[in-house]
C-alpha cells in the first residue's frame, strides 16, 4: 500500500474506494512519470489517502492501441479521475473518457489536439498542464541581440516538428521581422546529423537555432561538438544543453509540472469541475549562456542572463 496505506500502484482489480488512474508509458519495472506524480501527491495532498487509491495502467509509448486498452481498463475499474502525462495518452484518453474527468500534461497544443476546447474555461471535463514551447521568436530575438552581425540562421529540426509547427512559414516571418533569414535543415537520426554537419554547404550559416525536438535530444553531444568545430554560435532550448557545452539557451521552466498535476488532481477529486480550472502553463524562463563559446556576446545580453558559465 502506498501514500499512508491509501494509494496503491497495483491496478489489477476494482478498488474498494475511489480510484485515480494514471496512464503510464514507462517500462514495466519502472515508470518515472508515475513515480514523480505519486511523490508529488504524497507530499502535497496526503489527505487523498483517506478516500482514493492510485492505480498505474501501463501502455507502450506511441502505441495508440495499447493506450486505448489501458484507458479502457481504467474506465472498467470505475476510475474517478484519469491522469495522462504525455500528449499522446492525453489525446487518446480525451476521446474515450466519456465524462470521466481528465488531468493531463502535454507538450502539444491541447486545443489543437482535442484535449480541451479553451485554455481558461472549457465545456470538457479536462484540465492540466500545457508545456508546448512557443519561445521560438524570443530565442531568435535574443540570438540577434547577442550577436548583431548575424544574418543567416540554420534551424535544425526533424520532420515531426516541421509538420506540426510549419517553420518555413511561421518562423520565417518572425525572423524577417528582426532582420534574419532562416533555413530549415532536417535530420532524423545521428547518421543524418553527421552527414548534415559535415556538408561544406552548412558553413554558409552565421548561426544555428536548435528548437526542442527529438533530434536535439537524441544527438545533443554530437551536435554541440559539431557547432564548436565549425565555430558557429547557436541558440538552444534547455539549460542542460548549455551545461553540456552549448553557447546559449532560453528555456522555459517545466519543473512545476508534477506538483501542478498533483494539485489539479486534488481539486478535481474534491469536487471541482475540471473544465472550470484554467490550464496551467510555464511562468518562469531562464536565459543561460557561456562567455567562452567563441563569439563575443553583447554585454547587454550577458547582463540579462540568469546563468552565466
Amino acid at each position: 500500500m502506498l501514500l499512508a496505506a491509501g494509494l496503491r500502484s497495483d491496478a489489477s482489480h476494482k478498488p474498494p474506494r475511489g480510484l485515480i488512474a494514471f496512464i503510464g508509458t514507462g517500462v514495466a519495472t519502472r515508470d518515472e512519470s508515475f513515480a514523480k506524480f505519486e511523490a508529488a501527491l504524497r507530499q502535497r495532498h496526503p489527505e487523498l489517502a483517506r478516500s482514493f487509491d492510485l492505480g498505474l495502467f501501463r501502455a507502450s509509448a506511441g502505441d495508440d492501441a495499447g493506450i486505448r486498452d489501458a484507458v479502457g481498463r481504467a474506465l472498467q475499474a470505475h476510475a474517478r479521475l484519469l491522469v495522462t502525462p504525455t500528449g499522446r495518452t492525453s489525446t487518446v484518453a480525451a476521446r474515450l473518457a466519456k465524462g470521466t474527468p481528465l488531468v493531463f500534461a502535454t507538450y502539444s497544443d491541447p486545443i489543437a489536439s482535442g484535449v480541451r476546447d479553451a485554455m481558461q474555461t472549457s465545456s470538457m471535463a479536462t484540465t492540466g498542464v500545457a508545456l508546448a514551447d512557443q519561445l521560438h521568436a524570443k530565442r531568435l530575438e535574443i540570438l540577434r541581440d547577442a550577436l548583431p552581425h548575424l544574418r543567416e540562421v540554420a534551424v535544425l529540426a526533424d520532420r515531426d516538428w516541421v509538420q506540426e509547427y510549419d517553420p518555413d512559414n511561421r518562423l520565417g516571418r518572425m525572423a524577417a521581422h528582426i532582420g534574419l533569414r532562416t533555413t530549415v535543415v532536417l535530420a532524423e537520426n545521428i547518421s543524418e546529423l553527421e552527414a548534415l554537419m559535415t556538408d561544406p554547404a552548412t558553413r554558409r550559416f552565421d548561426a544555428w537555432y536548435i528548437p526542442p525536438t527529438y533530434i536535439a535530444y537524441l544527438a545533443q553531444r554530437q551536435l554541440i561538438a559539431h557547432l564548436k568545430r565549425l565555430g558557429k554560435p547557436a541558440m538552444h532550448a534547455t539549460v542542460g544543453e548549455v551545461e553540456a557545452g552549448a553557447a546559449m539557451a532560453y528555456a522555459q521552466d517545466s519543473a512545476f509540472a508534477y506538483d501542478a498535476l498533483a494539485d489539479l488532481a486534488a481539486r478535481v477529486c474534491q469536487g471541482e469541475f475540471a473544465g472550470a480550472i484554467p490550464v496551467q502553463t510555464p511562468q518562469r524562463f531562464t536565459l543561460a549562456l557561456r562567455t567562452d563559446a567563441g563569439d563575443r556576446i553583447a554585454p547587454a545580453v550577458v547582463r540579462r542572463a540568469d546563468r552565466v558559465y
